[in-house]
């Protein structure tokens, strides 16, 4: 593009020279004998400049004409990046050995490419200097920078050519690895040339009965998952990390193999020089689950089931493992983790092959991954809306990669590159100041696009829709959204009476079953707005959602619900939220807190202030508890190091959807 550019500018120059040289043959044609030597010089300087610049031209040129066949990115990712790809392909295609085989080569190519350009660029800059030596008067000085120069190049050359031996070399490699079908082998590049790194599947055992989400399952029904065809696995190899387990029994002869029916799993593991083999249930990676599966199984009868532990393998008294975790010396795997390595584990000790697997996702969740800055896909607004296009990236990015732009919309192309968008507005006017601040935060290429019902339309056709169809298309008309009830109190000098004032003149529409309510403010922030929160948190639970900088409440159930916020009812609106949206922050994590008194520690309370989530304490049986909500998980591990720097150990709290639908 940039010697695009300059090759316009001088093709403008040189059409200038050409036409200043045509006027002063007019005038020498006509000129007075002693008028001739000046116009005579004047034009040979000019002639000159002209041969200058032709010169140079012809340098771009015989660039651009090597970038058109050369160019190493159009041997990887132009027939990629023409080839279409879902979200759930690419997975899949990233989960498989081939592509880890055919990624591992063809970086090493994308190595040498990017040296490659490099020392192109290198080159270029050498041969510019040695046209600017040229147009410089002759002089001794002269030539020997020229004739370095010129050497300088060559080497440049020398090397380049090197590097494209090289790349070619490296290409044959990686390519012996694609498929035979062209279709697939294009998939395959276009993940390569998109840089999508290798996907990490869980790893299934077959015919292995998988372990339970939760780490340990209890079934009344008397159905065991162990016989004699299924034995209880003996000695497999512990995980590694820290882990808590329930042990419910230990034997010196052999045991019936449904003994333990009602628990799933369960484990063997015998005494080093003994005939005794001790029995545990479940895997847990933290006190609090397997304190309450070991009253679960007290409960069932098994009145001496005790907690055990394991760090690294090596067995150790509870109180030791609470001492270890706590000092980080000892650290506990996800669960998702451990019970993916306890699989394993029991697989390669009964011999069971091991399989890869990759569980489908929705195709809209194609702009999560860890780092990702957060932000909606537009696929799924049917409304018509106007928004500034930011960027368009090979795969999800971070904040820092989209300036920190606020309200952050996302649409997949069918190659797989990402459209980043900010802001939702109801006309092209709403959009300006959005894109003026997108330019003022460095992205100078922002401008207003509009969608409707998923897809990209031209401006023109937008305002046709809205001069057809009205304002009903817009999507800022399909969010319903109505005032919140207000309650009006009397001063504390006048009678006790409350008096209810109703906010709206038509009657709010009774909540549906599978709608939940939040209260957003209308403001937007840009920075953490504490004395808002402060004020709103005297009457609720509210907090700040850096994504969309709104101050938001936690997720009501029924209108009832809802605090009376009669003071800022001029600042807030009540969003209905459909059970999609609310599973989605149900897929945000939710992480407790047990407090050692009722006063919070000082460098936890000036944390607590500063962090961009829902936080409430709830007085329980066992003293105050703190519940931090709203946390992407891919900030989970740094909420959870904070935690932990104050001495306290955070316990992440899985929620379903059910759970609410069952409220």
């Amino acid at each position: 593009a940039e010697l695009e550019k300059r090759r316009r500018g001088f093709l403008v120059d040189i059409g200038e020279l050409e036409l200043e040289i045509d006027r002063l043959d007019a005038e020498l044609a006509t000129a007075k004998r002693n008028q001739i030597p000046a116009l005579t010089e004047e034009k040979k300087g000019a002639e000159s400049q002209l041969e200058l610049l032709e010169s140079q031209l012809k340098q771009i040129e015989a660039r651009l004409a090597e970038m058109d066949v050369e160019e190493p990115v159009n041997r990887i990712a132009k027939a990629g990046l023409d080839q279409e790809i879902s979200f759930n392909e690419e997975r899949v295609i990233a989960a498989s050995d081939n592509y880890k085989a055919y990624q591992t080569e063809g970086v090493k190519a994308l190595e040498i490419e990017n040296q490659m350009r490099t020392l192109q660029q290198d080159l270029d800059e050498e041969r510019e200097e040695l046209l600017t030596l040229l147009s410089q008067p002759k002089s001794e000085a002269r030539d020997a920078a020229i004739e370095q120069k010129a050497r300088t190049i060559q080497e440049l050359e020398a090397e380049l050519q090197v590097l494209n031996t090289e790349f070619n070399e490296q290409m044959e490699v990686a390519n012996r690895l694609l498929p035979a079908d062209k279709e697939e082998a294009m998939k395959i590049q276009n993940l390569l040339a998109r840089g999508v790194q290798p996907l990490k599947t869980a790893v299934v055992a077959t015919a292995l009965i998988q372990m339970p989400s939760t780490g340990f399952a209890i079934d009344r029904t008397g159905e065991s998952i162990y016989s004699e065809a299924n034995p209880i696995p003996v000695d497999v190899k512990n995980p590694t990390g820290l882990t808590y387990r329930v042990q419910v029994g230990a034997f010196a002869k052999p045991i019936p193999q449904d003994l333990f029916k009602e628990f799933n799993p369960v484990s063997g593991e015998k005494i080093e020089n003994t005939n005794v083999v001790r029995y545990m249930a479940g895997f847990f990676n933290n006190s609090d689950s397997v304190i309450n599966a070991r009253e679960a199984i007290r409960g069932l009868g098994y009145a001496d089931a005790f907690v055990v532990a394991y760090c690294d393998g090596e067995r150790i008294s509870f109180t030791e493992a609470r001492r270890r975790e706590l000092a980080g010396e000892c650290v506990p795997k996800g669960r998702n983790e451990l019970a993916l390595e306890v699989a394993v584990n029991t697989a390669e000790k009964l011999g069971i092959p091991l399989v890869n697997e990759v569980q489908p996702v929705s195709e809209f969740a194609y702009n999560q991954a860890p780092g990702a800055v957060k932000a909606a896909p537009i696929e799924l607004k049917q409304g018509l809306f106007f928004t500034v296009q930011v960027g368009v990236f090979n795969r999800p990015v971070a904040e820092s990669e989209v300036k920190n732009m606020p309200e952050l919309l996302t649409v997949r192309l069918p190659n797989g590159l990402i459209r980043y968008s900010s802001g939702m507005f109801d006309s092209v006017e709403e959009a300006l100041p959005r894109r003026t601040d997108a330019q003022n935060r460095g992205i100078s290429d922002a401008f207003v696009v509009a969608y409707y019902k998923g897809e990209r339309i031209t401006i023109a056709r937008a305002k046709q829709l809205l001069e057809e169809n009205g304002p009903s298309i817009l999507q800022s008309n399909s969010e319903k959204t109505v005032p919140v009830a207000v309650v009006e109190t009397i001063p504390t000098n006048q009678q006790s009476t409350t008096v209810t004032t109703p906010v709206v003149e038509a009657p709010i529409e009774e909540v549906k079953k599978e709608q939940r309510i939040q209260i957003v403010s209308k403001k937007t922030f840009v920075e953490y707005p504490r004395d808002v929160l402060n004020r709103y948190n005297t009457e609720g639970n509210f907090y700040f959602d850096e994504s969309d900088g709104k101050v938001k409440s936690e997720i009501y159930e029924t209108e009832n619900a809802i605090p009376r916020l009669y003071k800022f009812e001029k600042d807030i609106d009540t969003v209905y939220l459909s059970l999609d949206e609310v599973e989605i922050e149900l897929d945000k994590k939710q992480i407790s807190v047990k407090l050692p008194s009722e006063k919070v520690p000082g460098d936890l309370a000036d944390w607590l202030i500063r962090m961009g989530y829902q936080k409430k304490f709830v007085r329980g049986d066992t003293g105050l508890e703190l519940r931090i909500e709203g946390i992407e998980p891919n900030r989970l591990q740094d909420v959870q190091y904070r935690i932990r720097e104050v001495g306290l150990e955070p316990i992440v709290i899985e929620r379903v959807l059910e759970e609410v639908e069952d409220k």
